[in-house]
């Protein structure tokens, strides 16, 4: 059971990561764009200009927004996802550093190797066992080096709408 908690405690940001992101609600300003996109979809620059032109403006206000809104959320979680991190790691190793999760036969390994995972840093743990320390350490090295597999979501979405969009200038009025 110990085991399954170091293992949670190892992948907590990768989870806390995945259940936050799926949990927030998309922006006010996230869905007007939206509403703005399909309602350019079927206006045409060239014979309705001025709105077409208002649409735009608006469009680009809102996308402001929404990175502004996008950087505070984001700047908010892994705020939340390190401190959740940092304390169920002080807990997990203060509480259970020296408490042995595997047992490993002294016989059918070398020594060196047995005296590598049964260290803690204190000696505090019998030979041969492996504690929640160094389960935890290997643990977690595992999963980092497997979560760079992990899709990150950052790919870019393509709406349908040209990204002429996106380059627009304000107009000199004069």
């Amino acid at each position: 059971m110990l085991a399954l908690a170091v293992l949670f405690v190892a992948t907590i940001d990768i989870i806390l990561t995945c259940v936050l992101k799926l949990l927030k609600s998309p922006s006010q300003a996230h869905k007007e764009i939206l509403e703005i996109d399909q309602e350019l979809k079927g206006l045409s620059e060239t014979e309705d200009f001025v709105k077409w032109a208002r649409l735009t403006r608006r469009r680009q206000e809102l996308v402001k927004e929404n990175s502004k809104c996008e950087a505070a959320f984001s700047a908010s979680l892994s705020k939340t996802i390190s401190t959740v991190s940092k304390l169920s790691k002080v807990f997990l190793i203060l509480f259970f550093r020296t408490t042995p999760i595997v047992t490993l036969d002294a016989e059918m390994i070398p020594v060196a190797f047995a005296k590598a995972l049964s260290f803690t840093g204190f000696s505090f743990i019998r030979y041969g066992d492996i504690s929640t320390f160094m389960f935890y350490f290997c643990t977690k090295t595992f999963v980092t080096c497997m979560s760079s597999a992990l899709p990150t979501g950052s790919a870019p979405k393509s709406s349908g709408i040209p990204d002429i969009l996106t380059h627009l200038s304000n107009p000199k009025l004069d």
